[in-house]
């Protein structure tokens, strides 16, 4: 609430001390907390509303919860209309002396959450939990756009050439410390010809700038970049595998296979087969 609603208790901070009186339920020293949250007026109408979504657990959680787009914006303008309906009859009971019952405030917040559901054009899952949600507000049911996949053609170097690559790395070091070792086993297998593909653009134009290698790498890399010299090499910007990361790192997915040496195989062994490690069991 961050003590900004102009209640008895975030008055008389500000100086401002009078009797104070819980105008819903007749009690006294109005709060914020009290009055949005714990007020048997209030308790009756955040009891509803989550009967409507289907939770029974405290109802100041709600919106950390995975919803679907179409849901969560239902789910968003039915908290706030409470809250306004609330600071609403709380003001018609102060200010004109009104008996304000619970249930009519209830009245004023599903057609609101129904509208503003209908209305906006996010989509809605499969997920039944959302979909009976939507249809206890009566919302017409939004359905996901299907997106079409497109085909990603993969071509094989060419021949002669060692294609090595370093995508769906996190950070930069990662990255270059990924391409010295590429370059490190290329000397050491005596390839002649080295493609590398990574999704760093920092780190391809470092080829061609070495001024660009953060300094503490800078050292390692002027000494393989001298192994470069009287070999062809080439380097190429990866930006559907960067999307692709991203997205990975989003849903936090750890499961990594990569092609080495015509092979698939685990990237743990690749790194114990680089740094002479063993595996942990």
């Amino acid at each position: 609430m961050h003590n900004k609603i102009p209640t008895d208790d975030n008055l008389s901070l500000r100086g401002l001390s009078f009797p104070s009186i819980r105008n819903l339920c007749k009690s006294q020293c109005e709060s914020s907390a009290y009055l949005f949250f714990d007020c048997l007026f209030v308790c009756n109408i955040w009891n509803w509303l989550k009967d409507m979504l289907g939770i029974q657990f405290d109802i100041r959680k709600v919106l950390s919860l995975n919803w679907s787009s179409q849901a969560e914006t239902v789910v968003s303008a039915s908290v706030g209309n409470v809250f306004f309906q609330v600071w609403k009859a709380r003001n018609l009971s102060r200010f004109k002396d009104k008996n304000i019952l619970w249930k009519s405030r209830v009245n004023y917040v599903a057609p609101n959450a129904e509208f503003v559901g209908n209305l906006t054009s996010k989509c809605s899952n499969a997920a039944i939990k959302k979909f009976i949600l939507l249809k206890n507000f009566d919302i017409t049911i939004h359905p996901s756009i299907v997106v079409r996949p497109a085909d990603v053609v993969w071509s094989p170097p060419p021949i002669g050439w060692i294609k090595c690559n370093v995508n769906g790395i996190a950070t930069v070091f990662a990255e270059f410390n990924a391409v010295k070792i590429a370059i490190k086993k290329a000397k050491e297998l005596g390839w002649k010809k080295l493609w590398i593909k990574a999704d760093c653009l920092l780190v391809v134009n470092s080829f061609s700038n070495p001024n660009l290698v953060p300094w503490i790498l800078k050292a390692r890399w002027d000494v393989l970049r001298e192994f470069l010299l009287d070999k062809e090499a080439k380097s190429c910007f990866n930006n559907t595998v960067d999307q692709l990361k991203v997205v990975a790192l989003e849903h936090e997915v750890s499961t990594m296979r990569i092609w080495f040496l015509h092979q698939v195989v685990d990237s743990r062994v690749v790194a114990s087969e680089f740094f002479n490690l063993d595996e942990e069991e």
